[in-house]
């Protein structure tokens, strides 16, 4: 799911949270939007359909907030190391 779908499924009231997922291979942390449905999650993605990396954890939640349309507290992101 590339930023521009995240943002219209947030809007649609189709998303549910977000989780940060740290890379056992590749460096970095990728976005997974969870559904409000069972099952749905998404990774976000680059314009080339390839998995998107952030370098810092700081950078990722920017984007999700950005996808949200507001700043997260605490309880907004699940963290997986």
């Amino acid at each position: 799911m590339q930023l521009k779908e995240a943002k219209t499924a947030f809007e649609l009231g189709a998303v549910g949270g977000f989780r940060a997922i740290r890379g056992v291979v590749a460096k970095g942390w990728s976005l997974h939007i969870i559904g409000k449905q069972v099952g749905h999650e998404w990774s976000l993605q680059t314009a080339q359909g390839e998995l998107r990396l952030f370098a810092s954890l700081d950078t990722l939640i920017g984007v999700a907030e950005s996808i949200s349309g507001r700043q997260f507290d605490g309880s907004d992101l699940w963290v997986l190391k």
